[in-house]
């Protein structure tokens, strides 16, 4: 009796956990927010490097669709008789000036000019204003970019300075106001810059963290074969004008070979061709 008693009588045991419960439940705990925390960074380095190739993605495709309107319209309207043309001229350091028509602003020849001879008489040279580039060309061929010093729109001259050959109104010789634009890549480090210009001025940077910037030409051969025009014939045989570039994903997590790239091309063949 006495035992069952002091059984009943003696205070109830605490009910917390012990030391090594504690333990046990700190390292459980301990392990899951490390797997949670591991999980999240993977979660968020997909993210970053899924945001890294789209905005690779979308600064190459940007550049190429302008590269690919840019060689659409080059040399278009730069004559009412004759096919529309293109003026492409391949650059030294890979990149490409596209001579594109200024407004429709045509004129023709009225007379011949001699040789050498520092003035165009024309049918109007009202539209035409000084240091405005121009291209003079002809049925046969050839053509030259000038920029015009001097104009009399009263007696319907344009002094100039440049002209490779005397031209004729018989060979169908014309002025036409145009625009250069110009592809060029800027080295920027490791990776290029491409720039696009207006008339050599106003540069604006197209794409960066470029590794590739690349026209190439291909013949009229069947199918047309790529080569390097060096010669004016050479040149009047162009079909097809092919552009590939190839953009790095930027980012911090992105190490030499394992850095994303994303590469785009483009064929595109201009209405026709004159190339010099």
């Amino acid at each position: 009796m006495k035992s069952d008693t002091a059984a009943r009588c003696s205070p109830p045991r605490d009910a917390g956990f012990s030391l090594i419960e504690v333990m046990i439940a700190s390292g459980l705990f301990l392990l899951l927010l490390g797997g949670v925390s591991t999980m999240f960074a993977s979660v968020r380095d997909n993210y970053h490097d899924s945001a890294a190739r789209i905005d690779a993605q979308q600064s190459a495709r940007i550049a190429m669709e302008q590269i690919q309107r840019d060689l659409q319209i080059a040399g278009v309207g730069l004559s009412r008789l004759q096919p529309p043309f293109a003026i492409i001229v391949p650059r030294a350091d890979g990149g490409i000036d596209m001579r594109v028509n200024r407004g429709q602003i045509t004129t023709f020849l009225t007379t011949a000019m001699g040789n050498p001879a520092s003035d165009l008489d024309v049918n109007d040279a009202s539209q035409f204003t000084v240091g405005r580039q121009i291209a003079v060309y002809d049925a046969t061929g050839s053509i030259d970019m000038i920029e015009i010093t001097a104009i009399n729109a009263l007696a319907k001259r344009i002094s100039h300075a440049g002209l490779s050959k005397a031209y004729d109104p018989a060979d169908g010789a014309a002025v036409a106001a145009v625009q250069t634009i110009t592809y060029r890549a800027v080295t920027n480090g490791a990776t290029m810059d491409l720039l696009r210009e207006v008339d050599g001025s106003g540069a604006a940077v197209l794409a960066t963290n470029l590794t590739v910037v690349q026209f190439s030409y291909f013949d009229n051969a069947v199918p047309p074969a790529p080569f390097t025009p060096t010669t004016l014939a050479q040149r009047l045989v162009i079909r097809v004008i092919a552009a590939r570039i190839d953009v790095q994903a930027a980012g911090e997590r992105f190490v030499g070979a394992g850095r994303p790239t994303i590469t785009l091309t483009t064929r595109v063949t201009p209405r026709s061709l004159v190339l010099f």
